[in-house]
């Protein structure tokens, strides 16, 4: 059948366009009163964590996308994202097949607690109490200055603790312990993968 180059052109456009609108997944995000100084505990079950600290010193704002092969996936996603006076909390899961990329930007100081079973987990430039432990993946930890702390430790079943600021132990798995001046406690363990430290 013939083809006008008019109709192959449209069909061409129409065809990009539709590969470009399944490329981009829709980003979901919510937001909560939540004042500095309070403690949030977060459950991630796999995919990319990032929290940091956020520009609204009054607010929880967690963002998030989920794809499966670059189509939006968040109807699959569990979340629920719940405040309590000084506490909140927030749990996302989602299954296997789905890539979930979260963001959490929250006031700074505020103690965090973190469990995760898979995936990288970014920490920066929130003070605070800091409990995060991470099964399969890696974990950066971006933190207020060292003086700032009054005991660290740290522990990877298989893996190494880069940028460590006491002494590090072991040899397939490490583990350390500093002890300080400041005022917040750190604890960070991972069963297989690095946790890396930088300070301000």
């Amino acid at each position: 059948m013939f083809r006008s180059p008019g109709f192959v052109l449209l069909a061409s456009v129409a065809l990009n366009l539709s590969a470009a609108a399944s490329g981009l997944a829709q980003k979901h995000a919510e937001v909560k009163e939540f004042g500095p100084g309070r403690s949030l505990r977060i459950h991630f079950r796999a995919g990319d964590l990032r929290i940091v600290k956020g520009g609204d010193s009054a607010r929880i704002r967690l963002t998030y996308t989920a794809k499966v092969h670059d189509e939006d996936a968040s109807e699959r996603v569990q979340e629920r994202f719940e405040v309590h006076g000084s506490e909140a909390e927030i749990e996302l899961s989602a299954p296997n097949r789905v890539n979930l990329d979260a963001k959490i930007e929250v006031p700074s100081p505020t103690n965090l607690q973190v469990r995760m079973l898979a995936g990288d987990v970014t920490l920066e430039g929130v003070e605070g109490d800091v409990d995060i432990e991470n099964h399969f993946g890696d974990v950066v930890l971006k933190l207020a200055p060292q003086d700032k702390y009054r005991l660290m430790d740290a522990s990877a079943h298989i893996g190494d603790l880069d940028g460590f600021p006491g002494r590090v132990h072991g040899w397939l798995g490490k583990s350390g312990k500093f002890l300080g001046s400041g005022q917040y406690r750190l604890h960070a363990h991972v069963g297989a993968g690095d946790i890396r430290f930088e300070f301000e």
